[in-house]
């Protein structure tokens, strides 16, 4: 399993059209499964956004395209959470010991 540095927790998303740029796919649990389940299946991946929908059956986690840095997801994270973008919203960031 790869190291993490830390994991940052936001109530926002990323918006739709960054969000089609930047993932390259993404996997879904149960929301049934607890977040230990959840993050510890997103460290196998290596994926580094976890999103949990409000109202919605899953979590997802998604992976992300290699073109596009940590801080320049996080800065964007940071914006919609300043923006007040889908506060309803939970999203983790995950940052990996390179």
């Amino acid at each position: 399993m790869d190291s993490v540095s830390y994991i940052l927790r936001y109530n926002t998303d990323l918006n739709t059209e960054l969000d089609s740029k930047l993932c390259i796919g993404y996997y879904t649990e149960p929301i049934t499964k607890s977040f230990e389940e959840v993050i510890a299946s997103a460290i196998e991946k290596r994926c580094l956004i976890i999103v949990k929908p409000l109202h919605d059956n899953n979590w997802y986690i998604k992976r992300i395209n290699d073109t596009i840095t940590y801080s320049q997801i996080k800065e964007h994270i940071e914006t919609n959470k300043q923006n007040n973008y889908k506060t309803e919203k939970n999203i983790w960031l995950i940052k990996y010991i390179d």
